[in-house]
């Protein structure tokens, strides 16, 4: 996931109430993104929903299992409707990754 952290990025206060669900979160305020990596380490899958001031609506999400790789295509997941698989890494991220933000048409 570290690859969607960039220089500059701000870690931002995270809690779980399952202690089988680990969580971070970050935003870099000069490219505009807001990245959190949500880790499951239960042999089920989690449901579960993102709360608090300044979490996007949407996200997209980058699913890491043992049979998925970390650049199979994103899907974009609401805040409040997440899923994780057992054993698993997800990495939300909303904005871009890259050092700039993009460029507005």
């Amino acid at each position: 996931f570290y690859r969607f952290l960039r220089p500059g990025a701000r870690m931002l206060r995270t809690s779980s109430d399952d202690p089988s669900v680990l969580a971070a979160a970050f935003a870099h305020e000069r490219i505009g993104n807001f990245v959190c990596v949500l880790i499951n380490g239960s042999r089920s899958e989690k449901l579960l929903k993102l709360a608090g001031e300044g979490v996007p609506e949407q996200f997209d999400a980058y699913v890491t299992t043992a049979s998925t790789k970390l650049w199979a295509k994103p899907e974009r997941v609401a805040r409040d409707a997440l899923t994780l698989p057992a054993r698993s890494v997800v990495t939300l991220l909303r904005g871009s990754y890259l050092d700039e933000p993009p460029a507005q048409p």
